[in-house]
């Protein structure tokens, strides 16, 4: 039999509050959903600090203006008025779900912006000192980079992903391969469970098929993500993705009459992973959220076309209809840039 020594002990109310007399133990520096405490404002327990503001738990209120703001409820509100459901430790940039994703993710951006002219752009990309997080790009060496770029895909590839890592939901990753479980534990599920609120099918899609990596590549090509109600995402990659989608490859051909003519050819391919990163995690979790995939579609014509590639995504294996996909062949309007990706 082995025993353990309880060094700290603390109980709350809904919004943070502490319990008087269900409390004690060591003056452990966190407390309520992980937020360190700023006993020395209003006292032991009152008053805790975040990345971005500061948190009252006797009002359930933040201190200062939420960067997230609805048209609907107060600036000052905290948690959505339902702190049960959910919860903002942070909520301010890319969150790979463990340190082996970080890696992973780091060296998918990085091979992104592989060579000489990208150098700049490679360095933009640090994760933090327990490298479990991406630190915030600094805009003005941002932008310094990017005027410096000659490519319009380049640069709206890295502005989106500096948009990911800078802003204030919760993205989190999970990089992953064939052979490996996809969470580690069911804390994991909890993690996600506590900071999404209406993931689609998260729980469905779990028991029945996301177990590993394969799951990923059988079902999603290689790469899914689940959006919620507010805007927050769980992005899933696996790095050994062998499905293989349709893809039209642009010719030019001489007719009968001697005219050079655009002729399109499918063609089948596996995604690479940072097609698979670009598609999902700017594509589905960061423009298009409520599941407009011409979105998703343009950020891997992007990522193609930042790589030399002619082969193009139009829509194939992808809920488009036939019509759709004619129009993004006819029109090119997977080809495009989206705006908000043009700084």
């Amino acid at each position: 039999m082995r025993f353990f020594d309880v060094e700290n002990s603390l109980d709350y109310y809904s919004f943070g509050m502490l319990m008087p007399e269900r409390n004690g133990g060591a003056n452990y520096r966190y407390g309520y959903q992980g937020s360190e405490k700023d006993n020395e404002v209003k006292g032991n327990g009152n008053s805790y600090t975040t990345y971005f503001r500061q948190l009252d738990p006797r009002l359930g209120r933040w201190l200062t203006i939420d960067p997230v703001t609805q048209p609907w409820q107060s600036p000052y509100t905290s948690m959505d008025n339902s702190p049960i459901r959910y919860n903002d430790p942070l909520g301010d940039k890319v969150k790979p779900m463990d340190k082996k994703s970080a890696r992973r993710t780091k060296k998918i951006l990085k091979q992104t912006f592989s060579g000489k002219e990208y150098r700049a752009a490679r360095k933009l990309f640090k994760l933090n000192s327990d490298k479990s997080e991406f630190k915030p790009i600094n805009e003005d060496k941002l932008f310094d980079v990017i005027d410096n770029m000659k490519s319009s895909e380049a640069k709206g590839l890295l502005y989106g992903y500096a948009q990911m890592i800078n802003n204030d939901k919760n993205h989190f990753v999970i990089i992953t391969k064939s052979n490996e479980k996809i969470f580690k534990n069911q804390e994991q599920i909890n993690t996600i469970g506590g900071l999404f609120e209406g993931i689609i099918q998260f729980e469905d899609y779990y028991d029945k098929m996301l177990m590993n990596g394969q799951d990923i590549d059988n079902m999603a090509m290689g790469g899914i993500t689940f959006n919620d109600e507010r805007g927050n995402s769980l992005v899933i990659v696996n790095l050994n993705n062998t499905s293989k989608l349709t893809y039209i490859d642009q010719y030019q051909s001489i007719n009968a009459e001697g005219k050079s003519v655009t002729k399109f050819t499918k063609v089948q391919k596996a995604s690479s992973n940072g097609e698979i990163f670009a598609h999902e995690l700017l594509g589905h979790a960061l423009y298009s959220p409520n599941g407009q995939v011409i979105y998703s579609l343009m950020l891997s014509n992007m990522y193609l076309r930042h790589k030399g590639q002619t082969h193009k995504r139009v829509g194939f294996q992808h809920g488009v209809s036939k019509s759709g996909i004619g129009n993004n062949i006819k029109n090119g309007s997977a080809d495009r840039i989206p705006t908000n990706l043009q700084p």
